[in-house]
């Protein structure tokens, strides 16, 4: 029976018992899963995950998992044991339908929808807790093109990096909700990254939260295939039954590689629970114990 606990999110610590683990040559599906503050935090992104699967399948929105959140779902049934991400994304039809209606339908009124971004101009939907900032869900979209070769996807690639530029560069200062008017203004009126939503053959991570610092966000990891990703595929989310990739392993292997080996470097992605209040805390035991 393994007995480390992973219940920190400081980097030092959380590498120190990566690396103890990995001396030990411990399985990395062996990995015991994490305790704690760290695993309430977990739990309580899993509650909101549940608000946000309740909305979509009364309305008929379908989401899937995607990046770490699959890669833990394959490998841990869960999540990542050192992480506290939690990434879902949706067709954008249904992703501003769930934008609309989220905050009128939920049945917990301290949970909301609104756009957020990020300091490398990303821009996406976050679920959050009123009372528990800590704890989120990030949400992205994805548009359908029609059938592309290997030489016009990257072509693609590069010409939607470079209007994201742009529009970044433009919209300094500007509120979230007021970015994402100028980019769907763009998305329906340029030609060159216009979607096909009759001829779906090509499947493409949103341009507003598709992140060019990173080398894995990628032709390979960012325009794909339709049967890449559909149809979808069920696979288990802690107490959960959620959509992951059709092809889950290529997906993984696109953005990971080998992806059932520790990676290089362990740390927690968002939050550092030695600065989160007591009351906090207190809000998060009893969110998930509610």
């Amino acid at each position: 029976m393994l007995e480390f606990k992973i219940s920190i999110l400081n980097p030092a610590k959380v590498n120190s018992i990566y690396h103890e683990l990995k001396k030990k040559k411990v399985p990395i599906t062996e990995v015991p899963k994490a305790k704690g503050i760290l695993r309430n935090m977990q739990l309580g992104a899993v509650k909101l995950l549940k608000e946000i699967d309740y909305i979509c399948k009364k309305n008929g929105l379908e989401y899937l998992i995607v990046r770490g959140s699959v890669l833990g779902a394959y490998r841990h049934q869960g999540f990542i044991p050192w992480d506290d991400d939690l990434d879902i994304c949706l067709w954008r039809n249904d992703y501003e339908k769930l934008y609309k209606i989220f905050n009128k339908e939920t049945r917990n009124k301290d949970l909301y929808i609104d756009f957020s971004g990020d300091s490398l101009g990303n821009l996406f939907l976050k679920v959050r807790h009123k009372k528990i900032p800590q704890i989120f869900i990030d949400i992205y979209p994805y548009d359908f093109y029609g059938d592309l070769s290997k030489k016009e996807k990257n072509e693609l690639h590069k010409l939607r990096m470079m209007i994201r530029k742009r529009i970044i560069k433009h919209t300094e200062g500007i509120s979230y909700k007021n970015k994402y008017k100028l980019i769907k203004f763009e998305i329906l009126t340029n030609r060159i990254i216009q979607p096909d939503n009759e001829n779906k053959k090509i499947i493409a991570t949103g341009y507003d939260s598709q992140n060019q610092r990173y080398k894995k966000f990628n032709t390979d990891t960012c325009i794909l295939d339709y049967d890449m990703i559909y149809p979808f595929r069920k696979m288990k989310f802690e107490d959960m039954e959620v959509n992951v990739p059709n092809k889950t392993e290529e997906y993984l292997t696109n953005f990971y590689g080998d992806f059932m080996q520790y990676p290089k470097k362990v740390v927690g992605h968002h939050t550092d629970i030695t600065l989160i209040p007591e009351e906090n805390k207190k809000a998060l035991e009893e969110f998930i114990n509610s």
